[in-house]
């Protein structure tokens, strides 16, 4: 379904798809370094099985300002602007297709590195139970490579 929406994406804006990054530690949604990490001691299997779901590869299309994000369990489209040296991005999170929060961040480029920063908002509805409500608002940071540098 994802591929899908991707090709579909891609014939609209008549653009092509490259990679821009591989999100190890992705900004969206933000919740393994608050949720997750701190019970990698106690739940070590657990825990690195939530962060291979959040693993995030981060598409471009074409040379626009389109993003698009897909991990196991998030997706996300953005828009990123380039403010001197910072890679803003403000977008929309979705759990397969259903959106479910929106964030805004800050990246610094560090060679094939990409560090960011910013904050996100969650809820908790889904497919099954559709309501938008227990909103959640996090901090969100993440690290990125690049298979280019700069």
């Amino acid at each position: 379904m994802v591929i899908a929406a991707l090709g579909i994406l891609a014939l609209a804006t008549a653009a092509p798809l490259a990679l821009d990054r591989v999100e190890l530690v992705a900004e969206e949604p933000g919740t393994w370094l608050l949720d997750d990490l701190p019970t990698v001691t106690s739940r070590p299997a657990s825990t690195t099985l939530r962060w291979l779901e959040q693993v995030q590869p981060v598409l471009r299309l074409g040379d626009g300002p389109l993003r698009v994000g897909v991990s196991w369990t998030m997706q996300g489209v953005f828009y990123a602007h380039t403010l001197g040296a910072l890679e803003l991005e403000g977008g929309v999170q979705t759990s397969l297709g259903l959106p479910v929060g929106a964030g805004v961040s800050a990246g610094l480029p560090l060679g094939s590195w990409r560090l960011g920063a910013g904050v996100g908002a969650r809820c908790g509805a889904s497919w099954a139970d559709p309501r938008f409500t227990a909103w959640r608002v996090v901090p969100a940071v993440g690290l990125a490579w690049r298979p280019r540098a700069g």
